[in-house]
């Protein structure tokens, strides 16, 4: 396999990279796998995206970072990711570009990447109250106890709570 390899944007622009990024993404790791020479499509990540990733694993040195603590401990995003770097790269962005950058992720299958997004999404929603969080998302339908029942079935880590006198 080559040092290099060649990464297309949904939007036609070639990005070469390290060969390496196919530690952090397991879509670049099997087409690698079963199509060593030729160049990467991404159809679904456009050139804005693109670069930010691999920005990301750039600064990451195309490694698996250390996993992140969960639960999160903080509405201050600083507090709960351990590189600083990836704080203030996340912080910068909005909750609509937030998403497409969740949506790439997941489609190059790069974990580490989606653990930083979910920790973004998850800190903004620390400390709110469900009904500001509704408010915020237009949803109309009432949080009826069943539904309620039926969330807290579907995902039992968000109950877990942090003590945080309990890491001072």
């Amino acid at each position: 396999m080559s040092d290099q390899i060649t990464l297309i944007s949904s939007d036609g622009l070639s990005f070469t990279t390290s060969s390496k990024f196919s530690q952090l993404s397991g879509f670049v790791s099997r087409i690698i796998q079963e199509y060593s020479n030729e160049d990467i499509v991404l159809n679904k990540i456009p050139s804005s995206l693109l670069s930010q990733i691999l920005l990301y694993s750039e600064h990451h040195n195309f490694t698996l970072p250390s996993p992140e603590q969960k639960p999160i401990k903080s509405a201050d995003l600083r507090l709960n990711l351990a590189d600083p770097w990836d704080s203030e790269f996340m912080a910068k962005y909005s909750e609509p570009e937030l998403i497409d950058l969740i949506s790439a992720a997941d489609y190059l299958d790069m974990k580490s990447l989606l653990e930083v997004c979910f920790i973004t999404v998850a800190t903004r929603f620390k400390d709110k109250k469900v009904e500001d969080l509704m408010s915020s998302y237009e949803i109309t339908q009432p949080l009826t106890p069943e539904i309620e029942d039926q969330l807290k079935k579907e995902f039992p880590w968000s109950l877990q709570v942090v003590n945080d006198d309990e890491d001072s």
